[in-house]
């Protein structure tokens, strides 16, 4: 069978960021050992708008659409699903991922133009819906398969978690063979997370599944797909989606040992870069995975107010926080952070906090403020609390206090004066160029 896989455009600005999906790299692998013809078609990496995208997809033949997606991608989802139905009614179309295993019910209603969803871990829920599929068997009782008939929507059981991810083929790496301008590589060690912050939706993803707490790789593992991704695309920069690359306690910091000496023991010249807590920041630790290849960290800070950790159910603290931050700079690590400073319960005197901890620290943090998903456990209080705004398979809220919608009013007005006169001003350097 022809199987197009798509991963839908993105908003990312920064170009370090589009990369491809790791996800379809394995549902491609997992497709392929059992003889389909797969292609990955990736209109983020291409900064394709979704217009474009769409017509290229109905430039491809293919007998399968497979799409991944978040919630915040579901416009997207629904536009390509409509034009490929509307011209090719025998094509199979189903999306995988985030969006359709923590939100099938809306979606399917959304767009009936969807055969199927895949809810959960993917790899073996496609695979058996197409070997039915090709022996003319019925499918729809397939574990992980959510489907529309009638106007109902079915949803059969998921299937339990891969137990031994070192027993999975290594994702495919299409798109970074076909786009040689690609200098990093997404790479996952594990999968879930051992954390249960208020303003994430992993932990409802993997328990759908049967899985607590966070699966890994095994360390040899980890570096034998190191080594052939860069046997294939010359690539040498990996980074690490892992929700959390450290993990708490000692037999997780053991694992992250593992990784480093394993990359030293085989010499490999490398760089990396990954996501982890602030509670998991360890001096020799962090040396040690700087001499096998450690130049960047994304650190998930969250706060610098303890009321609002506490609301987030974070489980660190501001003095951990701050501790964090002058540890990583101390050992010259590049940095970014993860900061909340905007959610619905934000108080002005929370604010302050925050801007004082920013302040002081010298961070470069955007005013970002809480996105809301399925699966997020703080949206059975917003919703209970009156604050939860719902639009179909839109999410968002409304600020419990008063002063803190006008502060957030006013800095969206300011934020969008800035970038007036700075796309002015760049366009007066273009016309003074000239």
């Amino acid at each position: 069978m022809k199987v197009l896989l798509v991963h839908p455009p993105t908003r990312a600005e920064i170009d370090v960021y589009r990369t491809e999906s790791v996800g379809l790299g394995y549902i491609a692998s997992a497709l392929r050992e059992d003889g389909h013809e797969v292609e990955i078609f990736d209109a983020s990496v291409t900064r394709l708008s979704c217009r474009r995208a769409i017509d290229q997809v109905l430039e491809r033949d293919f007998d399968c659409l497979g799409i991944t997606a978040m919630h915040e991608q579901w416009r997207f989802v629904v536009q390509l699903a409509k034009a490929v139905r509307s011209e090719r009614k025998k094509v199979l179309i189903t999306v995988g991922g985030y969006l359709p295993t923590l939100a099938p019910q809306p979606l399917l209603r959304t767009c009936p133009e969807l055969d199927f969803v895949v809810r959960g871990e993917g790899e073996n829920v496609i695979r058996e819906v197409l070997s039915r599929i090709e022996r003319n068997q019925d499918w729809t009782n397939v574990a992980g398969v959510a489907y529309l008939s009638d106007g109902k929507v079915f949803m059969n059981e998921l299937p339990r978690a891969h137990r031994d991810l070192d027993s999975l083929p290594f994702p495919a790496r299409d798109v970074l063979i076909r786009h040689p301008w690609l200098k990093r590589a997404p790479f996952s060690s594990s999968r879930g997370c051992f954390h249960r912050c208020a303003f994430c939706s992993i932990n409802e993803f993997y328990a759908l599944c049967g899985q607590r707490g966070r699966r890994d790789r095994s360390p040899a593992n980890v570096v034998d797909e190191m080594e052939q991704v860069l046997s294939a695309t010359g690539i040498d920069y990996f980074v690490f989606s892992d929700d959390d690359f450290i993990g708490p306690g000692e037999k997780c910091k053991m694992r992250a040992y593992a990784i480093a000496d394993e990359i030293l023991s085989r010499k490999l010249r490398i760089r990396f870069s990954f996501e982890c807590r602030a509670d998991e920041v360890d001096r020799d630790l962090f040396k040690r995975l700087m001499e096998a290849g450690l130049d960047a960290v994304f650190i998930g800070i969250e706060s610098g107010s303890p009321t609002q950790l506490e609301r987030f159910r974070k489980g660190t603290t501001v003095e951990q926080n701050r501790a964090a931050v002058e540890t990583i700079r101390e050992l010259g690590l590049k940095m970014d952070v993860g900061f909340i400073m905007f959610d619905p319960y934000v108080t002005l005197e929370e604010l302050e906090e925050n801007m004082s901890f920013v302040r002081d620290l010298r961070l470069s943090v955007p005013m970002i403020r809480l996105q809301l998903y399925p699966g997020l456990p703080v949206i059975d209080r917003i919703r209970e609390d009156g604050l939860l705004i719902e639009k179909g398979l839109d999410l968002d809220y409304r600020f419990k206090n008063p002063g803190v919608a006008q502060a957030y009013k006013a800095m969206r007005l300011s934020m969008a004066a800035r970038a007036a006169v700075w796309k002015l001003r760049d366009r007066l350097g273009l016309a003074a160029g000239r």
